[in-house]
């Protein structure tokens, strides 16, 4: 995970490279949507349900939020994802399952940070309206603070 000196140093100025930023985290939040599908299939312990729950509950918001965002964006339409969340193995270990959602969690952060502090602005200038690009930034750092929370639930479960 890169970490904010390294974001801000970064520019995305083409919108091929914003184009694929947003269906990177796009592609985070679908899988993360589709978290419930596994949550009682896998998950051994059921002290986890609850924060698995509340993290595929999360995202879902976090996905109409991204969806809503992307609709103001000028030619970009994401592609679906073919599956149903992870692909766990049904044998592995809880502490497994929670590492890799924790995984991800940081690439979600990582992707919502790069959109919000490295997007060249006269590139959202030419891809949205101007009076959007303050409801683009606030649903970032909004996204940004909900992936930090959920890296802190998960870390608090697994020390």
């Amino acid at each position: 995970m890169n970490n904010s000196r390294e974001i801000s140093e970064m520019k995305i100025d083409s919108k091929e490279e914003f184009y694929d930023t947003l269906q990177n985290i796009y592609s985070i939040e679908e899988y993360f949507e589709g978290m419930h599908y596994w949550v009682g299939r896998i998950i051994s312990e059921p002290r986890y349900d609850d924060l698995l729950t509340r993290l595929a509950e999360d995202s879902k918001e976090h996905k109409e939020r991204l969806d809503e965002l992307i609709s103001k964006i000028e030619g970009f339409k994401p592609e679906e994802n073919d599956k149903d969340g992870f692909d766990f193995e049904k044998d592995l270990e809880d502490e497994k399952i929670l590492d890799t959602v924790l995984e991800n969690d940081h690439s979600a952060l990582y992707h919502y940070s790069l959109l919000k502090k490295s997007v060249d602005e006269e590139l959202l200038l030419k891809m949205m309206n101007e009076g959007d690009i303050s409801s683009y930034h606030e649903t970032l750092e909004f996204l940004i603070q909900e992936e930090l929370k959920h890296i802190k639930m998960l870390r608090s479960e697994l020390d």
